[in-house]
C-alpha cells in the first residue's frame, strides 16, 4: 500500500510516497513543492494543488499521511497553513483517497522515540527506517516520517 505523506506549508510544502513493500519500506518519490515567493496566496495556493496532483498521479497513494500543525509564529500563519491543509484534503476527497491527521508529536514518537525529536533526529530515523538519504529539505524527510509513521 501506498502512503503519501505531506508536510504542510505555504512556502515549502514537503511530500513523500512511500510503499511498504512485503515488510520493506520503500520511499517512491519525494521533495517538496516551493512556489515562488513573489507569488500571491491564491497563485501559492493553485501551484501547490497542481503540483500536488501531478504527485497523485504518479504514486497514486491509498492514503495521505497529513502532518497536523501544533505551533504557529503567529495566527496569520497558523491559519494559512490549515488552509493548505484543507486543499490537501481536498484533493483526498476529490480523488477519493483517504486522509489522516497526525499530530506532529506523535510522528516524532513514533520515528525517534520522542515526542520532543529535532528535525535531524527525524531525517536520520527516517534514512535508516527506508534506506534514503538524499533528502532535498527536511520538509521531505518530514513527509515521509508522517508516511511511515
Amino acid at each position: 500500500m501506498i502512503i503519501l505523506g505531506i508536510d504542510p506549508g505555504l512556502n515549502r510544502l514537503g511530500y513523500g510516497a512511500v510503499d511498504d513493500a512485503g515488510g520493506r519500506l520503500v520511499v517512491i518519490e519525494c521533495g517538496v513543492v516551493a512556489p515562488r515567493r513573489t507569488f500571491s496566496f491564491e497563485e501559492k495556493l493553485g501551484h501547490i494543488a497542481s503540483s500536488l496532483e501531478a504527485v497523485v498521479d504518479r504514486t497514486g497513494p491509498a492514503v495521505l499521511a497529513i502532518e497536523e500543525i501544533f505551533l504557529a509564529e503567529n495566527v496569520q500563519t497558523a491559519l494559512r497553513i490549515g488552509q493548505v491543509m484543507g486543499l490537501v484534503m481536498g484533493l483526498g476527497l476529490r480523488r477519493k483517497i483517504g486522509f489522516v491527521q497526525i499530530p506532529v508529536r506523535e510522528i516524532k514518537k513514533n520515528i525517534v522515540g520522542t515526542g520532543g525529536a529535532t528535525k535531524d533526529q527525524v531525517q536520520f530515523m527516517v534514512a535508516r527506517l527506508t534506506g534514503r538519504r538524499d533528502f532535498e529539505t527536511p520538509d521531505a524527510s518530514d513527509a515521509v516520517a508522517a508516511a511511515i509513521s
